[in-house]
């Protein structure tokens, strides 16, 4: 996916100087920073949203810096991203009908973060291209790749293995909110990205505490290693 982004990285110069909403100041806090409208519970390990605080905020950052067009992919391609981890544990479920709670805890959140991109869609005047889609059905092929590989009912016969399956796809995501957060350069684009930065990595810190607890060791597969210690090291701090 790095692939991906860099080719709409290069693909964005070409639309660069045809629209642009304001100024491009990059004088905002860290994309890294957790944003003050997002709430951890260390509980369950997921976001609550504050959405009024949301659309404030953004219409403020459109208001004062602007966003620019050529950075709307980036935000588009993570919407996708954030509804295929939202439909990766309702299909999960699907198949055992006496849940799994960390999974239900986390579908619960993924609620109000799929209502919070719609926020954002609407605040920054965005089509919702995925808005046809259906359950497994992505725009893109590497995130319909990574859907196969992992979340087909075929790939898991266990509670256990489900939540790997799962744990997969958010670190999918996080990987892919990483390199968002790190391309775009607008306040505005960098808070939706801080956004989605926070609220994917806190899903995949509760899905590696329910899997240490399991007994399982997790291996990172689309983060490296770094990466992976730098993302899941805040597990020792909601361990029960």
């Amino acid at each position: 996916m790095r692939i991906f982004l860099r080719t709409l990285a290069v693909g964005a110069v070409t639309v660069l100087f045809l629209a642009t909403w304001g100024c491009s100041s990059t004088t905002d806090t860290a994309p890294d920073s957790t944003p003050t409208i997002l709430k951890v519970d260390t509980t369950k390990g997921h976001t609550e949203i504050d959405t009024a605080a949301l659309r404030e905020e953004l219409v403020r950052l459109v208001a004062s810096n602007g966003s620019r067009r050529d950075e709307i992919p980036y935000l588009v391609r993570m919407q996708e991203v954030e509804e295929a981890g939202s439909e990766a544990i309702h299909h999960v479920l699907e198949k055992y009908a006496d849940g799994i709670s960390v999974l239900s805890d986390i579908h619960d959140a993924e609620k109000s973060q799929l209502a919070a991109v719609e926020i954002m869609f609407e605040v920054l005047d965005i089509d919702d291209s995925n808005a046809d889609t259906t359950i497994g059905d992505f725009v893109d092929d590497e995130l319909e790749a990574v859907w196969d590989d992992h979340i087909d009912h075929s790939k898991h016969t266990s509670k256990l293995e489900a939540v790997i399956a799962v744990a997969r796809v958010f670190e999918y995501q996080l990987n892919e909110a990483m390199e968002v957060r790190d391309l775009v350069t607008t306040p505005t684009a960098r808070f939706c990205a801080a956004v989605f930065y926070a609220m994917n990595k806190n899903h995949f810190i509760a899905l590696l505490k329910y899997l240490r607890a399991e007994g399982h060791t997790y291996e990172p597969k689309y983060l490296s290693q770094d990466e992976f210690n730098d993302a899941s090291q805040a597990i020792y701090a909601i361990l029960i």
